[in-house]
């Protein structure tokens, strides 16, 4: 599943990219329709999907700031 990949990549991170302050890491991973969120303790993940992805994202900035879809879909691929 996407979880066990995103939970093998926090895994696999060097210790000086993992967060030492609270003992937990977190990816999450947001898709088009839905987003998976993955925490781990470093031994043991715990992982959600969350039904909201960057299409919806887009769909309200479309209607919000009266955009074509394409349009908001670039504004928000600039967003940083």
């Amino acid at each position: 599943s996407s979880a066990l990949l995103l939970a093998n990549l926090l895994w696999s991170l060097s210790p000086s990219q993992q967060n030492e302050e609270s003992g937990f890491d977190l990816i999450l991973d947001i898709g088009a329709s839905c987003s998976t969120l993955v925490i781990s303790d470093g031994t043991k993940f715990w992982h959600r999907n969350i039904p909201i992805g960057g299409a919806m994202f887009t769909r309200a900035l479309s209607k919000e700031v009266k955009f074509t879809w394409a349009k908001a879909e670039e504004l928000k691929l600039m967003a940083r």
